[in-house]
């Protein structure tokens, strides 16, 4: 009703396979086909234009060479823009099926390999070491200019803000230089809301707690998480004790794992590996195993 566009997440399309056709695999190429064609042609002209880009000198090639997750929130804005807001994000979509396509031995092995890890790996990752002073900034030269380095590898810098997309593309990101930028707005009631939505969030962020935690508890609670069963010897275990113990409820049961399993699958297909993505379904898994051995037979 609001926005006048039914969806249950805007950017899926962009997702599967798409995100990790582009950063992960890396797979995507305007040689692959018409719509990755047409994704390069819109990259050529309307992005690499435009500063970040053009003052870190990035290319094309660039582009789809570097598997940049910053550059794929900038994807989001340019098909907004440049396709339409009802395009959904469609050339993006048909991009990563013609990178399958060209290439389905190297993302069908990513795709379970991202399965495997989901299943197999510990449920927390390691605990960071101690942490050292920052580095000074780092720069690079680019065309005879020196600019700061893009943070974590990436070749532009921070900033993308995909949120602010509209149909109307009323609210947009200008940057004035290679490392400047701030929000325009073509009506000012836009901006006025804009600037009342950012203060009940600064407001609300400000009664949130700001207590801490016991850093050593929590230290030690992550490092017992790897003595925790992974999720592969749960599926297994249930799968086993469905068969020699046929406990009630065995179709209930199966269910519930079979969808917790489909919920890994999906993600798999267009992320990458990740215990975000597996956590919210990992406790169907322990049910799913331990129902089986102990339930009523």
């Amino acid at each position: 009703m609001r926005f006048g566009d039914y969806a249950l997440a805007r950017g899926g399309n962009a997702i599967i396979p798409f995100y990790r056709a582009f950063i992960t695999d890396k797979i995507v190429s305007p040689e692959n086909g018409p719509a990755s064609r047409k994704l390069a042609e819109a990259v050529r002209l309307h992005l690499i234009t435009r500063d970040p880009y053009k003052s870190y000198g990035v290319t094309v090639d660039d582009v789809f060479r570097s598997g940049s997750f910053r550059i794929h929130e900038d994807l989001y804005l340019l098909s907004d823009e440049f396709f339409g807001w009802d395009n959904n994000y469609s050339v993006l979509r048909k991009a990563g099926i013609e990178a399958v396509r060209k290439h389905p031995g190297k993302y069908a092995s990513g795709v379970l390999d991202t399965i495997w890890q989901q299943l197999s790996k510990s449920y927390f990752r390691t605990p960071p070491g101690k942490q050292t002073a920052a580095p000074a900034q780092p720069v690079v030269k680019v065309k005879g200019r020196k600019l700061p380095a893009p943070t974590e590898g990436q070749p532009i810098p921070a900033g993308q803000s995909v949120w602010i997309s509209r149909p109307d593309n009323c609210i947009r990101d200008e940057w004035t230089s290679a490392t400047q930028h701030h929000f325009t707005f073509c009506k000012s009631r836009y901006k006025r809301r804009f600037n009342a939505i950012a203060r009940d969030l600064d407001r609300l962020f400000g009664r949130l707690p700001d207590r801490t935690g016991n850093s050593w508890l929590a230290l030690r609670m992550n490092q017992a998480s790897r003595w925790y069963p992974r999720l592969i010897l749960w599926i297994a275990l249930g799968l086993i004790a469905l068969a020699l113990r046929r406990p009630r409820g065995a179709l209930t049961l199966t269910a519930i794992g079979l969808t917790a399993f489909v919920v890994i699958v999906l993600n798999a297909l267009g992320l990458f590996a990740d215990p975000h993505f597996a956590l919210p379904v990992a406790p169907a898994f322990v049910l799913f195993g331990s129902c089986a051995l102990l339930g009523k037979r």
